[in-house]
């Protein structure tokens, strides 16, 4: 099946946001290396979502909501990657919102290793939608 138009710019930014956040942790820039790696995640859940047409490539209304209930819906059913899309939003918003730093052990390896193979997986399922 034909990938919907769209999915695959979001698919590539999600992949260039996911290194990108690994540069950044490794430079011991936490507090960007978060948010970048919250956007992979969200870039990809939107390509998915659109992709199962939960979402319209255009919307810019409740996008993080419903990208957010699909990647819900997913590991519900799937039993995997428990609480890796709301951990990452949590750090995005502690580096965006807060007066606290995300730390080196909020974003450990173990963690981005997670993320980047739950990233992995949304493309996978969106690619094949």
């Amino acid at each position: 099946m034909k990938m919907k138009p769209g999915c695959d710019i979001l698919i590539n930014k999600s992949k260039e946001n996911m290194s990108v956040a690994a540069e950044l942790a490794e430079s011991r820039r936490f507090n960007a290396a978060a948010n970048r790696l919250y956007y992979s995640l969200f870039q990809v859940a939107k390509a998915y979502a659109v992709s199962k047409n939960k979402m319209k490539m255009d919307a810019q209304v409740e996008v993080h909501r419903v990208a957010r209930s699909v990647v819900h819906e997913l590991v519900k059913d799937e039993g995997r990657f428990e609480d890796v899309f709301e951990d990452a939003l949590a750090l995005r918003k502690k580096s965006d919102y807060t007066p606290t730093d995300v730390t080196a052990s909020d974003l450990d390896l173990n963690f981005r290793n997670k993320a980047s193979d739950l990233r992995s997986h949304l493309e996978r399922l969106a690619m094949s939608a």
